[in-house]
């Protein structure tokens, strides 16, 4: 493995990652155009290997750990999902992955969100899973309330879909008052889960 391979796999090992496109990765490493070649390369060698993949938006992932399974969620009448993994999905799993509503956490319709398989059974033999992430976003727009805390932009979303206000940001680097966008790859901090900070205002922020 080169240092840039190892570089690469580094990256998007860290804690907080968040899945970015190549582009963005690059940018963040300090790739030259006279290295991008080389870059490409590293990728396509830990995407070969297992040790990362690409998802349909085209954003950089690393794999599912054991037990554990990526893939789309869908929503069910009942408040309940189905989560339909990427392929190749784990030999052992055939079907689609039950989700009980009070498992799926903040997770939305249509979200890329990983999940932990458990021992439970449905009739018939079908798995069961708890969402343990939302690795990407099916929207990217929230509406709610903006305020600051320690620093740090947030907006508790309106209505009961999130259970946490969502991060937007430092709120002194972009945007307007009322008005927050970050990039939606970038670490994001743990939530304030409700404590406030700042004044408070409407907001409609990009996330």
């Amino acid at each position: 493995m080169t240092k840039l391979t190892q570089e690469l796999l580094d990256y998007v090992s860290r804690p907080g990652y968040r899945p970015q496109r190549p582009r963005a990765i690059s940018k963040n490493l300090g790739i030259t155009k006279k290295r991008l070649a080389d870059f490409e390369a590293a990728l396509a060698e830990l995407q070969k290997a297992g040790k990362l993949r690409i998802s349909d938006s085209g954003r950089v992932q690393t794999p599912a750990p054991a037990n554990a399974v990526i893939g789309t969620l869908r929503k069910i009448r009942s408040g309940a999902a189905f989560l339909i993994p990427h392929e190749p999905r784990p030999a052992d799993l055939d079907g689609d992955v039950y989700i009980d509503a009070s498992d799926l956490k903040d997770a939305q319709n249509g979200d890329e969100v990983l999940v932990k398989l458990t021992n439970r059974r449905r009739t018939g033999g079908g798995r069961n899973g708890i969402v343990v992430d939302v690795v990407e976003r099916a929207t990217n727009v929230f509406v709610g309330t903006y305020f600051e805390e320690d620093d740090e932009g947030w907006v508790e979303v309106d209505g009961d879909d999130f259970q946490d206000p969502v991060y937007v940001g430092d709120p002194g680097a972009k945007g307007r008052a009322g008005r927050q966008s970050r990039d939606r790859n970038d670490p994001v901090p743990d939530s304030p889960r409700g404590r406030r900070g700042g004044g408070h205002q409407g907001a409609r922020a990009t996330g």
